[in-house]
């Protein structure tokens, strides 16, 4: 049985407007890079170490992100769809303006998390955990979560 390829290692890297289409970037490591404006396509980051990161305005269509550990990170206004976050631990994480359609967020750990103005739809939450959130504007599934949480609150 041949060898695995090391898996990548990006450290201080400008990678905005590129691309990666089918790719297997299993276990890499990104720390404090640019992916602004990217596209990301059929791409595998199972087990990644995603920290200091910005994926702003990013285009991420059938990504697989299970298992990853995303500090410090942002998508802000960018378009996720047909992507696995299953496990995943999200610490510092915004989403700000992004939209997020078919996506599985099965037992996501989310942790200071900016999701206002941000819209999932067709997204799976079995088991997430969301601790200290700010949820102003937050729409999923049509329903907007500000609203949602401040009836329950009245209640």
């Amino acid at each position: 049985m041949g060898d695995r390829k090391q898996p990548p290692e990006h450290t201080g890297a400008d990678l905005r407007s590129s691309r990666y289409e089918d790719c297997d970037l299993r276990e890499a490591v990104f720390v404090d890079c640019s992916l602004e404006k990217a596209t990301l396509r059929d791409v595998s980051l199972k087990h990644s170490a995603i920290d200091d990161v910005s994926f702003a305005d990013a285009k991420v269509h059938n990504a697989n992100f299970e298992k990853a550990t995303l500090d410090d990170v942002t998508f802000g206004h960018s378009t996720i769809r047909n992507a696995t976050f299953e496990k995943a631990t999200l610490e510092d994480v915004a989403l700000r303006e992004a939209t997020v359609r078919n996506a599985d967020l099965s037992g996501v750990s989310v942790t200071d998390a900016k999701l206002d103005g941000a819209k999932f739809t067709d997204v799976s939450l079995v088991d997430v955990v969301i601790e200290d959130a700010v949820i102003t504007g937050l729409v999923i599934n049509g329903v907007n979560i500000e609203e949602l949480v401040r009836g329950a609150k009245k209640g």
